[in-house]
């Protein structure tokens, strides 16, 4: 960022992106964090951006490729939790889309944070998250949570 300068609202930003505040018993300390490539986004992107299509579409045959074998849900409907990805892919969730998603990983585990809307519930919206494991040769989808504001 030669020749830039920041002021102090983005200097702190900018900060507040590379570190995360961790409280312990002695205080308050910051813990780096590895800065995520652009790869890893949009693989993380486009893994989940495949998986909410393949829910919508209902293909099941689709979605158990996508996910972890240790894979878990709580979604909004019924089932609200899915004990195990078999239970996941033989009732599929009720279809939903997200957007302003934060992709934040490290080493080969990624996170996800979103605002939700579910399809058949108008004016339901809520958050969404998700865990994602690195394999090396693609992201697999370890877990998923969404909730509705009240």
């Amino acid at each position: 960022m030669k020749g830039v300068s920041l002021g102090e609202d983005k200097y702190s930003e900018l900060i507040g992106a590379i570190y995360t505040k961790t409280n312990i018993r002695s205080g308050t300390r910051y813990v780096p964090t590895m800065a995520i490539s652009r790869q890893t986004e949009e693989q993380v992107l486009d893994r989940l951006s495949l998986f909410i299509d393949a829910v919508r579409d209902r293909r099941g045959d689709l979605v158990k490729t996508m996910i972890a074998p240790e894979f878990t849900a709580v979604l909004p409907g019924h089932p609200e939790r899915y004990a195990s990805p078999a239970e996941f892919v033989d009732t599929l969730p009720t279809p939903f889309v997200i957007d302003r998603v934060e992709v934040r990983a490290e080493g080969t585990i990624a996170w996800v944070f979103a605002r939700m809307v579910v399809g058949n519930l108008e004016g339901k919206e809520g958050w969404f998250s998700a865990v994602l494991r690195g394999t090396g040769h693609a992201w697999l989808i370890a877990q998923v949570h969404g909730s509705l504001s009240a």
